[in-house]
């Protein structure tokens, strides 16, 4: 029998998980009748509406953050970037240990707000060895527009606080993530 995680497969499993749990978190909570279509909630804030929704996202991480692990033992890259790449991940998993809901814990809710500063500095790092040690033209441009993308973020979400932006902030913020994934594949 053939290894199923072999490859970048590890990524693209990673991907359809976090894009199932995360629909159907957030439609779940629009159907319900939870902030209906509302786009100014993180991810994090929606996943931490009710309980099923924070376990499930919970066990989603710890499998995301296995294949991820996996996939980053496998691939040659520099000692560095597995470091990088393993501390990222234990934000992500951070956030999923400690939701993100005021109602349930202020405490709870702090330590996830750590790890989730944690995981964005981290992806904007990573970008940033990306543009500057890229060894391939794909990664050298995923890392500019990383780059670029983080910049943009940082300045509209918390430097100037855009009204816009955070109205949106679930399709930035997914984005982000989305731009991280696609930086792992073409690792």
């Amino acid at each position: 029998m053939t290894d199923k995680l072999t490859g970048r497969r590890p990524v693209l499993i990673t991907g359809a998980i976090y894009t199932v749990a995360a629909l159907l978190t957030v439609i779940s909570a629009w159907i319900t009748g939870l902030h209906r279509y509302d786009l100014s909630n993180t991810i994090s804030e929606y996943i931490a509406l009710s309980p099923w929704t924070a376990v499930m996202y919970l066990v989603s991480a710890a499998v995301m953050v296995t294949l991820i692990f996996i996939y980053i033992k496998r691939r040659q890259m520099p000692k560095y970037r597995k470091i990088l790449y393993g501390i990222i991940f234990a934000c992500v998993f951070g956030c999923a240990l400690f939701p993100c809901n005021y109602d349930w814990s202020r405490l709870t809710t702090e330590i996830h707000n750590y790890f989730a500063i944690g995981l964005m500095l981290g992806v904007t790092i990573s970008f940033v060895m990306l543009l500057i040690k890229g060894r391939t033209k794909a990664q050298r441009i995923l890392g500019i527009a990383g780059v670029l993308y983080a910049a943009y973020f940082i300045v509209c979400y918390l430097v100037i606080d855009l009204e816009f932006f955070s109205d949106t902030i679930l399709i930035w913020e997914n984005t982000f993530i989305y731009l991280l994934l696609a930086e792992l594949f073409i690792e």
